[in-house]
């Protein structure tokens, strides 16, 4: 099972109730997990050389602050959930990503 499904599962099952989705990697997905931790003020938006960094706030101090950064908004906001949800087990690296994204790229470049 690619990590990417099990962020979606992760997701699902810690965030939305069991609603099942493309979380990680649909931005209209992702936003219903923004919608559901409003109460945390999420914050999107460009970050350096990784792309998007998604932040929730746990208190009004900004030292409360959990944040992450991935090349897409969706795989931040999700993995910036589970972070805020205390979930570590299933966090992607960049290499997972870069590697994640190589093999779509070449299923797509190879399918007639």
């Amino acid at each position: 099972m690619p990590k990417y499904d099990e962020i979606n599962d992760l997701i699902a099952e810690k965030i939305m109730g069991g609603r099942t989705g493309n979380y990680s990697t649909e931005i209209s997905e992702a936003w219903a997990v923004i919608k559901k931790l409003e109460r945390y003020r999420p914050l999107i938006g460009k970050s350096g050389k990784k792309g998007w960094r998604a932040v929730f706030y746990k208190t009004k101090s900004p030292l409360s602050s959990i944040f992450y950064d991935a090349t897409t908004a969706p795989l931040a906001i999700c993995q910036a959930a589970l972070l805020l949800k205390g979930h570590t087990g299933t966090i992607m690296s960049i290499d997972d990503v870069i590697e994640e994204e190589g093999k779509k790229l070449e299923e797509f470049l190879t399918t007639d």
